[in-house]
């Protein structure tokens, strides 16, 4: 009896109706809304501030000072503000291809006829000078070194010798010069060939420039980087990478030559 009548209290608890004193509750958290609860408190403060604005505003208005909020801000900076349309067509067409915003990379080097800008004294000292002949300090004219240089004699042309020496014979017939990235082919008209003992093979090319030669003359003398290659005739080649040094010899005799009055 006494389970049977536990069964029917607990029972008649659990659907009980709220009473009309009960709390409401908020179903998103199940708590009792109380008279401090955080989201009725802020809709209070909110509330509050929205009518302080509005007394405020109202106050304003009656000093005259709405219109001063609603002054127009470029105005009263005196900048000149562009009407809506014209903006709207001076941003749509304005030009927006790329070659704005990308940089000009490099550029091939090309023969520029331009004044010499170093001295006589300035560049004697890095020249030797034997029979008239001016050669790049240090520099031998031998069969058994390896070296490409420009030289010229007094009164004579400018000159490009090449010196080849190494155990495998070459057979070069064409050089490809490759300056700040781009390439310049050159082929002389004739080398010259020979063994040293039984083991060393030795070539040379000794020619000189001209008019046709002015771009690739200019680009060794004005460039950043470059390196050559010596095509064999049977697929083996001689890749030969000029240092600082010997691209500033390039530079420097070719100015050498100019002031002594030579010409391409």
């Amino acid at each position: 009896m006494m389970a049977v009548a536990c069964m029917a209290l607990c029972g008649a608890t659990s659907f009980a109706m709220p009473q009309p004193d009960e709390e409401d509750y908020d179903e998103s958290i199940r708590k009792p809304i109380r008279r401090l609860h955080p989201e009725r408190e802020r809709a209070k403060a909110i509330k509050q501030w929205e009518e302080e604005q509005a007394r405020k505003a109202a106050a304003q208005q009656q000093q005259g000072g709405a219109a001063a909020h609603s002054a127009d801000p470029w105005a009263e900076s005196g900048v000149e503000v562009p009407d809506g349309k014209e903006a709207l067509y001076e941003l749509l067409n304005k030009d927006y291809s790329l070659k704005q915003y990308v940089p000009d990379g490099p550029k091939r080097l090309q023969w520029v006829d331009e004044p010499v800008s170093a001295s006589m004294s300035d560049l004697l000292p890095h020249f030797d000078k034997n029979d008239g002949r001016y050669t790049p300090r240090g520099t031998t004219m031998k069969q058994s070194e390896n070296a490409i240089y420009f030289y010229f004699v007094d009164n004579g042309p400018l000159r490009l010798r090449v010196q080849y020496f190494a155990d495998d014979p070459l057979n070069f017939s064409e050089m490809v010069f490759t300056i700040d990235g781009f390439e310049y082919h050159y082929r002389p008209s004739g080398t010259q060939r020979g063994r040293q003992g039984t083991r060393f093979y030795w070539e040379t090319s000794d020619e000189a420039l001209g008019t046709a030669d002015r771009d690739l003359v200019y680009a060794l003398t004005h460039c950043h980087w470059a390196r050559v290659k010596l095509l064999g005739a049977n697929g083996i080649d001689h890749v030969k990478m000029f240092t600082t040094g010997q691209l500033e010899d390039f530079a420097r005799l070719w100015q050498l030559y100019r002031l002594k009055g030579g010409t391409l």
